[in-house]
């Protein structure tokens, strides 16, 4: 059994369709159907294994990143990491996710604004 529901499962291998574009046309026609082998494959024989308390929340991620919503997604990661790191001093704490999200929201935001600048305009 895996840990992502099947609507995200979907979702999430349509992003990786739609931001992954082939030029070979035969290939770009299965792309889509090799996303979705890959993510039920990485979800039934690696995320699976992962203690059952990130299971919510791994599920949620790949429906954020699926939907494009990037800085819930960082924010949903940042809780991820609070869980899975003991940090000293702030461990268990509101700041503690606060501080991770922070740094998923500006990596998401980087990585965005790169995408952004690589579309060609549309005239």
């Amino acid at each position: 059994m895996g840990v992502i529901s099947k609507e995200n499962r979907k979702k999430f291998s349509d992003f990786l369709d739609k931001i992954v574009k082939l030029k070979n046309p035969i290939l770009e026609s299965v792309d889509g159907w090799v996303f979705s082998t890959v993510v039920s494959a990485l979800d039934d024989n690696f995320l699976s294994k992962v203690k059952p308390e990130f299971h919510p929340l791994i599920d949620r991620l790949f429906g954020e990143v699926g939907d494009e919503d990037y800085k819930t997604a960082a924010g949903t990661l940042g809780e991820i990491l609070a869980l899975a790191i003991k940090t000293p001093l702030v461990d268990g704490t509101p700041s503690e996710i606060e501080m991770y999200k922070k740094v998923f929201e500006l990596i998401a935001t980087l990585i965005q604004t790169a995408v952004e600048k690589e579309e060609p305009a549309v005239k």
